[in-house]
Formats: structure tokens, sequence, C-alpha cells
């Protein structure tokens, strides 16, 4: 009898096991994507556990039959609440950030290759305040979220992309909002430096400073590296020659 009561037991375990994988599998990718998924989806569970690091992969993505009706706009909200966008903070290089960015989620490969992903990310873009206090659907404050944006602007899979009436749009704002942030003692330096590696980015971009200038900047190779000021003179010269690149 007891061996009996304990294989019932043990076939239920394997029946519940079975189902709450595939409640994992057929869950919403856009949890995925949520700062409180764990409230949806046990992470400390045997089932979760046993997933490979390509099956927890495959529930973020966006499934096919839905990747392509979604708008250029939904995308760009897409990524600013991806938990890939939001993990920029557990990278020293930029670069690494990047790269999980191009191979780990397939919302940023269809976004950066939308033929109006330039002209909607500039609209987007100029559309927000970094002194508003509101949060997107992934809890990420107003301030991230453009600094988001900023690093996806001066993305290498962006970047380049730029025509010139779209930067004299886009130039123009990045320097705007940099002064409404640095002005603000509220806003940490953090949130500061994502204007200014745009900026270094389009500068780069352009061969006419490549060799010349921009290497002979206090600051500035680091800045391509990581992302982030070694010093705050450095935005000073940047913020002046991204006015003579627009001719201002």
């Amino acid at each position: 009898m007891v061996r009996y009561l304990l294989l019932v037991l043990f076939m239920s375990n394997i029946t519940l096991n079975s189902q709450n994988l595939e409640q994992f599998r057929s869950t919403n990718w856009r949890i995925f994507h949520q700062l409180n998924f764990a409230d949806y989806i046990d992470i400390n569970s045997n089932e979760w556990k046993r997933l490979s690091p390509q099956e927890k992969k495959s529930l973020m993505q966006i499934p096919e039959n839905e990747l392509k009706s979604l708008t250029t706009v939904a995308l760009i909200e897409i990524h600013l609440n991806s938990a890939y966008t939001r993990s920029f903070f557990l990278f020293s290089e930029v670069g690494e950030y990047y790269n999980q960015l191009i191979h780990g989620f397939n919302g940023f490969n269809e976004l950066i290759n939308r033929p109006d992903v330039i002209d909607e990310i500039i609209k987007y873009y100029i559309s927000m305040n970094p002194l508003e206090k509101n949060v997107n659907t992934a809890g990420v404050e107003m301030i991230n979220q453009i600094q988001f944006i900023e690093y996806l602007i001066g993305s290498p899979y962006l970047v380049n992309k730029f025509n010139n009436s779209q930067l004299n749009l886009i130039i123009p704002e990045l320097i705007k909002k940099y002064n409404l942030k640095s002005g603000n003692q509220q806003i940490v330096i953090e949130s500061i430096e994502s204007n200014i590696y745009a900026l270094a980015q389009f500068l780069d971009n352009n061969k006419s400073f490549k060799y010349n200038v921009l290497n002979s900047i206090d600051g500035f190779v680091f800045l391509k590296n990581s992302g982030r000021m070694s010093n705050n003179t450095i935005a000073s010269a940047l913020i002046n020659l991204s006015n003579n690149l627009i001719g201002k």
C-alpha cells in the first residue's frame, strides 16, 4: 500500500512538472521583457532550472507571425521594455552590450532593419522629456528610457544610416537633452553619458574628424569603448564639434 501511494505521488509529480514546463513554453513572450516576469514564472522551480539557455532564450523571442506585423513605433517601445536592453549596466564594454542585443533578441534585429527606423526614432526621441517622472510598462523610468534610446541612436547598426537632414534634427536634440539633464541635479551622471556617446559616434562616423581631432581628445577612446565618460570636459569638446558638423 505504501509503495502504491509513493508511486501515485511520483507519477503526480511527473504530471505536474510536465504541465508546468508546458506553461513556461506557452507563456506570452512579453512577460519575459517585464521587470517583474518572476511574478509570472517561478524561476526557482526545478522546471525552470531544467530549461536550457536556448529554451529560455526562445521564450523571449517575438513569434514570427507577430514580428512582421508590429509597427516600427511598437518595436521601439518593445526595445525599451526588453530585458536585453535593460542589461546595459551589466557590461563594462559597450560593444559587448550591442553584441548581446544583436545576437539575443529578434525584436532588435527587426527594428534596426526597418526602412523607416531612423525617422521613427527621431520623432519618438524628440517627443521624450527627460524631466518627466513616468515609467513604461516594464517599470523603466523616463530618464532611463531616454538613455536606452540614445545608446540605440549611437549603435553601430544605426549611426551610419542618418542622412544630413536627419543629422540636423537629431544632433541638436541630443545636445538639448544633454543640457536639460546636466542642468538637473537630481539626474545622475550615468544618465547623461549616453548623449555624449551618441554624439561621439556621429563624429567618429564622419571621416574628416576621425584621425586628426577625435583621438586627441582626452577620454575619447575610453568613451568609444565603454559608452561612458571618464571626465566632464569631453562633453563640451564633442558638443562644439557636433555643432560644427551640422554647421551651427
